[in-house]
């Protein structure tokens, strides 16, 4: 256990201050760099490279505790309107998309690592009673909307572990026939972490 070695601990709650190995010494531990202990996380957000109408963020500090969502969608007429079509659904797909924001095929379907089947629970009080990646059904579409701003905690939302969204992506579907409107890469914005120093 060399001081090298990096871990990730504590959340905006109930922050770990030191560790003791066994039969070893104790150690302080401190954000990196001088960091706050509150970004020692991950977050995620989606690629606006092609886009100014959405801007989406996830951010999880530690496993333990939910997914900070965040996101906003604000029409911008040169990309939505009568002949481009408008986005209804929105969900996390399993793959990156294509060669550009509008070849969506290649992102396969919904994020579903449980295999659930519809009808899924609309009024449920848990996040698990719906698709990972099915966030319109969680947090409502966009049919009809000029506007829309969500802000909410999700523990479906992982960024770490065999289930993270890291390097997935966004599919946003028309809301006239449900078809593959327009898609985005989910990108990951930083990587911190927590280090340890030998206390004197």
């Amino acid at each position: 256990f060399d001081t090298e070695t990096w871990i990730r601990f504590g959340n905006e709650n109930g922050r770990i201050r030191s560790i003791k190995i066994k039969d070893s010494d104790c150690y302080n531990l401190n954000g990196q760099d001088g960091l706050d202990w509150n970004r020692a996380g991950k977050m995620v957000i989606m690629d606006r490279t092609n886009t100014k109408s959405f801007k989406m963020r996830f951010f999880q500090d530690n496993p333990f505790v939910p997914t900070e969502f965040s996101f906003k969608y604000l029409k911008h007429k040169r990309e939505f309107n009568e002949e481009n079509g408008y986005p209804g659904k929105y969900h996390i797909h399993e793959n990156k998309i294509g060669s550009s924001n509008t070849d969506c095929a290649a992102t396969g379907g919904h994020f579903n690592p449980y295999s659930l089947t519809a009808p899924f629970a609309e009024d449920s009080q848990s996040n698990y009673d719906y698709e990972t990646g099915d966030l319109s059904l969680r947090y409502g579409d966009l049919i009809g909307k000029d506007e829309v701003s969500i802000k909410g905690e999700d523990w479906n939302l992982p960024l770490f572990g065999v289930n993270a969204i890291n390097e997935m992506s966004i599919t946003f579907h028309d809301a006239s026939d449900g078809s593959r409107l327009v898609c985005y890469n989910l990108i990951e914005a930083r990587r911190l972490s927590v280090h340890y120093q030998r206390l004197n």
